[in-house]
């Protein structure tokens, strides 16, 4: 018990004794202060006489990566051609850093495995701690410990400073390169790095020299020398970008764009330009991506959003689109760009989700279009939902049909553009809405419906269309055309022969739609060779052709990199130098001869760039091939005589019976040599159709009305 009670009193003066040290407490921390700043001097001073090395050990406990050249690396093997590897110098660097993180990243995790030993270690010794080792942790007894955490490294401003015999080289290299003399700056340059390699002024001197020397390649790669010793330059790496996409070397340009933008990360042109070139090379995911970045980094910059939005979508990001331009209404509840509004709902359309279309456009014009107008763009995407959604009672036809020309241009434009699933969408909207005659709105549908490979709709809307225009022969060739494709021959034999009710107008508009196109497409068929005539080119798209050979073999900023050219593409190239050598040697053949001959030389290349002859594709191209177009013939041959036009329906008839001799059948062929006798006999100048005549008498000896016919032919045609 009395050692207990000795205990408590020992303690009591141990606290007693901690108290009147209060006062001196601050007198000890500024002692401690001092001390620690003469260490601190100390170790600046230290590190002001540190080299190289010393600079890098910092970066790497930044966690940052600074390229050094090590002992037993010659820098100027990066600037010498290397045939043989085919690498170039930035994916030297790109190698050399790669391996610098790997081996960082397994100190790191040797270090903290040893760390984990120790701190179980101190675990271990700590439980069986006495009473006085818990008082001396406690601070009862030691020094305080400083409050200011101890700083590592170098101090900011400690940079090591050039020797006085490298600045004046670098002065005296500088004069030479001012005042023309390169071969002088270039040796002291050569001497300065062999002194001081990591030092990059004198690699940037050297690209200086050798770019006014002309020698871009060599002067790339000092450049890139520098800008690697000097990783925060932007400056640099938009220099090397630029010159990389000149000479076409994509892969170095995406490689230095990517420096220069983590060099200076808020400069929103560098991101501009990486998205660019992914849209360039087609990879849409990474251009959207950047494309995002910019607008995080601006969220005023509207257009960056809705670029990234379209990008998305066209990579098939399609929720990712969605998602962006619903967080941008989100965060604007009170105010918001139209534009983002209506690309918004042009994509749920796109992808049918016309009730969100519709409930994001409700919204605007609750929200953002209280008490006014609502844009002509919504309005006209909210009529189209409503169609979609067949909610033909809320179309608001009185509102569309006050904007019907508008939308009718809108559409039209589309059309025109071939995005015809947009233009359907109008048209639909109009054709709900319109009143009165609705001919040629049902004609522009099923052109629509056509163009998308939807015969069913087409043929529908043609037939519609017909019933308001049944004069209209464009209609009927097109709807007659889909109904063969169908298989429904007897259907359009009903729709092009003109039926004997039929008034003769009627009957002259048929043979003028179609006369001139079955005319000209037997004449081209008489016209057109058998054999293909290869297309003659001209000088100057021969030497466009060969410009993909030259760029190749063109050297680039570093030796390995080719432009990508398709195998289509240089092997093209590959047969127009093959031409124009050969033209080279027949030109020169021609010009020897001239002169030895004593005339005067003239060059003919200027034929060389005259417009070749177009070859003619006939309007009809299956007229002759389809059983199907020789009723349309016939029927044409029939119409013509009920005009008495005989000599045009004889012409057209010989012209048949000549090319499609083998393709007629037998019925089809008697029936136009009836018809074209028959006209020769009704004709004052029948020896067009003689033959005709002659062949009803060959086929039919017995038949009098035959030889009636042919009797009357001849004394006629006097034979």
């Amino acid at each position: 018990m009395e050692e207990v009670e000795n205990g408590i009193s020992e303690l009591e003066e141990g606290l007693l004794a901690v108290s009147t040290k209060d006062n001196k407490k601050v007198d000890v921390e500024k002692e401690e202060e001092e001390e620690e700043e003469e260490q601190e001097g100390e170790q600046q001073q230290e590190d002001d006489e540190d080299d190289d090395d010393g600079n890098e050990d910092e970066n790497e406990g930044e966690g940052e990566y600074m390229f050094r050249f090590k002992d037993g690396i010659n820098p100027f093997d990066f600037v010498e051609d290397n045939v043989d590897s085919g690498v170039q110098p930035y994916e030297q660097f790109e190698r050399l850093e790669y391996e610098a993180l790997a081996e960082k990243k397994r100190k790191l995790l040797a270090d903290s495995h040893c760390e984990g030993s120790m701190k179980k270690a101190r675990q271990e010794d700590t439980s069986g701690a006495s009473m006085d080792e818990i008082m001396e942790a406690m601070n009862f007894g030691v020094r305080r410990k400083s409050r200011k955490p101890k700083k590592r490294g170098r101090r900011k401003g400690s940079k090591n400073k050039l020797s006085p015999e490298i600045t004046q080289m670098l002065g005296d290299a500088t004069l030479h390169y001012a005042h023309g003399h390169y071969e002088e700056a270039i040796s002291t340059l050569h001497e300065v790095i062999r002194l001081a390699p990591n030092l990059p002024d004198p690699y940037h001197t050297l690209g200086l020299v050798h770019n006014r020397l002309g020698e871009d390649k060599k002067a790339s790669n000092f450049y890139m020398i520098a800008a690697h010793l000097t990783p925060k330059d932007s400056s640099l790496w938009r220099l090397l970008f630029t010159k990389s996409i000149e000479q076409g070397n994509i892969g170095q340009a995406s490689y230095c764009l990517s420096k220069a933008i983590m060099a200076d990360p808020k400069d929103v042109t560098l991101k501009l330009h990486r998205a660019s070139l992914h849209v360039e090379l087609g990879d849409y995911q990474k251009a959207a991506e950047s494309f995002d970045q910019i607008y995080q980094l601006s969220p005023e910059n509207i257009e960056a959003l809705k670029t990234g939005a379209k990008l998305y979508q066209k990579g098939g990001q399609l929720e990712h689109s969605i998602r962006i331009l619903e967080d941008y209404v989100k965060g604007h509840p009170s105010e918001a760009d139209t534009s983002v509004i209506d690309l918004l709902a042009s994509i749920f359309m796109e992808s049918n989700s016309y009730d969100k279309a519709l409930q994001l456009i409700e919204h605007a014009k609750l929200v953002y279009y209280s008490g006014k107008e609502l844009p002509l763009n919504l309005t006209i995407k909210e009529g189209i939902c409503h169609v979609n959604l067949k909610n033909m009672e809320k179309a608001e036809r009185e509102s569309v049909n006050d904007h019907a020309p508008l939308i009718a241009e809108t559409a039209d434009s589309l059309m025109s553009l071939e995005h015809y699933d947009s233009a359907l969408k109008y048209y639909l909207m109009l054709g709900g809405s319109a009143k009165g005659d609705n001919g040629f709105l049902y004609l522009k549908i099923a052109r629509c419906y056509l163009f998308l490979k939807e015969r069913v709709q087409a043929i529908f809307f043609l037939y519609k269309a017909l019933q308001m225009l049944e004069d209209n022969i464009d209609a009927r060739l097109t709807l007659a055309f889909l109904l063969l494709e169908e298989a429904k021959e007897e259907d359009a034999i009903s729709l092009l022969a003109p039926p004997k009710n039929f008034a003769k107008a009627m009957v002259e508009d048929f043979v003028d739609a179609i006369f001139p196109l079955v005319r000209e497409s037997l004449y081209v068929e008489t016209l057109h060779p058998k054999v293909k005539v290869k297309k003659r080119l001209s000088r100057r798209i021969l030497f466009e052709r060969v410009k993909v050979l030259n760029d190749r073999e063109t050297e680039n900023v570093f030796r390995g990199f080719r432009p990508v050219a398709p195998s289509s593409d240089l092997s093209k190239a590959a047969r127009a130098k093959r031409l124009l050598q050969k033209k080279a040697t027949i030109r020169e053949k021609k010009k020897a001869e001239a002169l030895a001959s004593g005339a005067a030389w003239q060059s003919d290349d200027s034929d060389d760039d005259l417009p070749q002859e177009v070859h003619r594709e006939p309007p009809l191209p299956n007229l002759l091939k389809d059983e199907e177009h020789h009723r349309l013939i016939i029927d044409l041959c029939k119409s013509l005589a009920s005009l008495q036009r005989y000599c045009e329906a004889l012409e057209i008839i010989n012209l048949t019976l000549r090319l499609a001799h083998s393709m007629l059948s037998v019925e089809k062929e008697e029936e136009l040599r009836s018809l074209g006798a028959q006209i020769a006999y009704n004709t004052t100048d029948p020896k067009h159709g003689f033959d005709c005549v002659r062949f009803i008498v060959q086929q039919h000896p017995y038949s009098l009305a035959a030889w009636n016919c042919y009797y009357k032919v001849i004394s006629r045609v006097g034979l």
